[in-house]
């Protein structure tokens, strides 16, 4: 296994770092899971970086991270969702989203086809990666205190806003993929 694929791995490991501290009490506990989200975030561009300039592309890692990135994003959405710092719509928007450029992918990567991700994918992935960031921040900032109504209404437009650019990736990406999509196996 190459490096930038131990890296994409050990996303993993830091997003369940980071979810576990989340939960426990304690100032420290929220700090370190905004640490590890940041260590985790940073993993991508990390891996992905080392892969292209040192020729170091797989199938493995074209896949896997992928799905770490996905891990990592609907994970902390869904605990924003149980924590109640996200409405159960707009994580639902979120996750319908991310299912179904999943399954696109899966139906044409058994064509053979492995599908790159677009530039207004990682648009998305940036706005979904930065109302983490933020909520977290904001746990962190309040805590053990609840979030004021200002900053529970930033959070709510932010994942609004990132919501509405990941559906127009999805238009883009459907868009910029359909003979791919469309073709016969």
């Amino acid at each position: 296994m190459n490096l930038p694929n131990k890296i994409t791995v050990l996303r993993f490991v830091l997003t369940g770092v980071a979810l576990v501290l989340l939960y426990l009490p304690g100032f420290e506990a929220k700090a370190g899971a905004l640490a590890f989200f940041v260590l985790a975030a940073l993993s991508d561009q990390l891996d992905g970086y080392i892969a292209r300039t040192r020729n170091l592309e797989t199938f493995f890692g074209k896949i896997f991270d992928q799905t770490a990135d996905k891990v990592l994003v609907n994970l902390f959405w869904l605990a924003f969702l149980d924590l109640r710092l996200l409405p159960f719509w707009l994580v639902a928007l979120n996750l319908f989203r991310e299912i179904v450029v999943v399954s696109v992918r899966g139906a044409v990567a058994e064509k053979g086809v492995i599908m790159k991700s677009e530039k207004s994918g990682k648009y998305k992935a940036a706005l979904q990666m930065l109302v983490i960031f933020a909520g977290l921040s904001l746990v962190v900032l309040t805590y053990p205190g609840s979030l004021p109504q200002y900053a529970s209404d930033t959070l709510l437009w932010l994942g609004v806003a990132t919501v509405a650019v990941s559906y127009w990736a999805l238009i883009d990406f459907f868009v910029k993929n359909k003979d791919a999509i469309f073709a016969d196996a």
